[in-house]
């Protein structure tokens, strides 16, 4: 039967045929790949949107960022992918905020929408990387979809930036401009200031995790799917010093 959406938040899973599942008994999150599942057709409707709960739009909303992001310094990023992932980028830095602010503010919600669907259209072509496939397994100890992107995205990117220094320089122009100012910031730091204004959660710890959860979080995030296109190789350590950080 065809599947018509009408999403209400921005973690933008209407526009793949991706699916996830927690087997509880092993705290671990498995991706399946159902293309048939994909939506025929997605409805953007911002005034339906103002009743999602803020703090549900705004965690969403990064993990948007994270698509575009994580797209755009994939070791398979594609020139078509990257453009829309940088127009994401800029969209979501100026109208989130706005949209979490007033979720009456439909410009803004829709601009939102649009955004999420850049992020992540391509990606059954161009790989999510280290950001997500820890995201998704400190998903199956507890912690909400979208704020695994607020606690883990900065601490990645930092991680990343000896290898992605050229990517991580055009994402700091693209903040730049829409935060308008003349420092001289990396990505990681203005995407802080984006999170520091939405408010969002940015610690593991806030949600009951125990610091004992961490070696089984970084050994199934080294088994998850998207880690294989971290643009740098990483081990089960490194990823455990990565989930120390953010405990």
């Amino acid at each position: 039967m065809p599947v018509f959406a009408v999403p209400t938040t921005l973690s933008a899973a209407e526009w793949d045929g991706f699916a996830g599942s927690v087997d509880e008994s092993r705290d671990t999150k498995d991706l399946t790949v159902y293309l048939e599942a994909t939506p025929r057709v997605v409805f953007l409707d911002p005034e339906f949107c103002a009743s999602t709960p803020r703090g549900l739009w705004a965690t969403t909303g990064v993990r948007a960022l994270d698509h575009a992001v994580e797209t755009a310094y994939a070791k398979n990023a594609h020139p078509f992918t990257t453009a829309l992932a940088d127009g994401a980028l800029t969209m979501l830095a100026e109208y989130l905020p706005r949209s979490v602010r007033d979720p009456h503010d439909h410009e803004a919600a829709l601009k939102c929408l649009q955004a999420a669907w850049m992020s992540i259209i391509g990606v059954h072509n161009v790989s999510l990387g280290l950001s997500h496939a820890i995201g998704h397994q400190l998903g199956a100890v507890g912690i909400p979809h979208g704020v695994t992107s607020c606690i883990m995205l900065p601490h990645v990117m930092r991680f990343l930036e000896p290898v992605t220094s050229a990517e991580q320089a055009r994402m700091a122009r693209s903040l730049q401009r829409v935060q308008g100012d003349t420092e001289d910031l990396p990505a990681a730091d203005r995407l802080e200031r984006i999170l520091d204004e939405l408010g969002v959660p940015r610690r593991v710890s806030e949600f009951g995790v125990g610091r004992e959860k961490l070696n089984g979080v970084a050994r199934a995030a080294l088994g998850d799917i998207v880690v294989r296109e971290s643009p740098r190789t990483v081990d089960e350590t490194v990823i455990r010093e990565l989930l120390e950080a953010v405990w």
